[in-house]
């Protein structure tokens, strides 16, 4: 059964893997990266993944304090996230809108690639019991 409301808690929870998230990144530490993410088959992210050590900077500017929540149905029916919810039954789905600050810096070359954006991140519970955990994020 899919819980509709958010409560506080939720919330300050759901900014706290958020932000667990972006240390994560930070400093590549894969294991609390891990720990803040989705993930059904179990595989772990690498320590020497190429995506992570690429990060020089990774920073959130704001997170939405009114976060948006939806039913898991009208997700499903507007096409967001179809591949990761089909078939899954979540306690709670939170989206919470972020400014955030992705910098990479790529092997071999003095590009540097600065991403400031806003970003939606969906954030599932999937029993009362259970951490929140990012399923995904996108503009």
């Amino acid at each position: 059964m899919l819980e509709k409301r958010l409560a506080a808690e939720d919330i300050a929870e759901c900014k706290r893997v958020i932000e667990k998230h972006f240390e994560a990144l930070k400093t590549h530490d894969v294991e609390l990266l891990d720990s803040t993410m989705y993930n059904p088959t179990g595989v772990k992210t690498r320590p020497d993944d190429p995506q992570i050590l690429r990060i020089k900077e990774a920073k959130v500017y704001r997170i939405n304090e009114n976060p948006r929540w939806f039913i898991l149905e009208s997700l499903q029916e507007e096409g967001a996230g179809i591949s990761r919810l089909s078939g899954k039954t979540w306690y709670k789905v939170a989206i919470l809108n972020v400014d955030q600050l992705l910098v990479r810096v790529y092997e071999n070359s003095k590009e540097v690639w600065r991403d400031e954006s806003n970003v939606d991140y969906i954030l599932v519970k999937e029993k009362p019991e259970s951490p929140w955990v990012i399923l995904g994020a996108g503009r």
